[in-house]
């Protein structure tokens, strides 16, 4: 065996064979041919780890593009809110002392509280809990 040092061939080993042939082989080319498979296989184990952080990428995309902005989830609870809070505005203190009150009295309070709970406790509790799991 001879190693040939001719910077235009390459490293090649010229083998002298048993059957008598002589044959050359291209170590440089060899060498790249092993690397370039060795690259091609590491890609190959590499791609299905990569295939899979680019579906959860995009699964983390569509996640946030189907969550609403903060001020769209909010709008429409502000809205029933005001509109709550404005009906509230016709209510009005009284000067009837505990022992003077009537049937009539009592159940026109248990009517405006009730109108206080189902118009605006209920939204106020709804936006602290958006506002709970936003900050979650």
């Amino acid at each position: 065996a001879v190693v040939s040092g001719d910077a235009h061939l390459g490293h090649v080993l010229i083998v002298y064979l048993s059957t008598g042939q002589l044959t050359a082989i291209n170590l440089t080319q060899t060498r790249v041919r092993y690397e370039s498979g060795l690259a091609a296989a590491a890609a190959a184990a590499a791609a299905p780890q990569q295939q899979q952080q680019q579906q959860q990428k995009d699964e983390a995309l569509q996640n946030m593009e189907a969550t609403l902005a903060f001020h769209e989830q909010l709008g429409p609870v502000v809205e029933k809110l005001e509109a709550g809070l404005l009906g509230m505005q016709k209510v009005v203190g009284t000067s009837t002392h505990p022992k003077d009150l009537d049937a009539g009295l009592l159940a026109a309070a248990l009517s405006v509280k009730g109108r206080c709970e189902q118009e605006v406790i209920l939204h106020l509790k709804y936006l602290a809990k958006l506002k709970a799991l936003r900050m979650s």
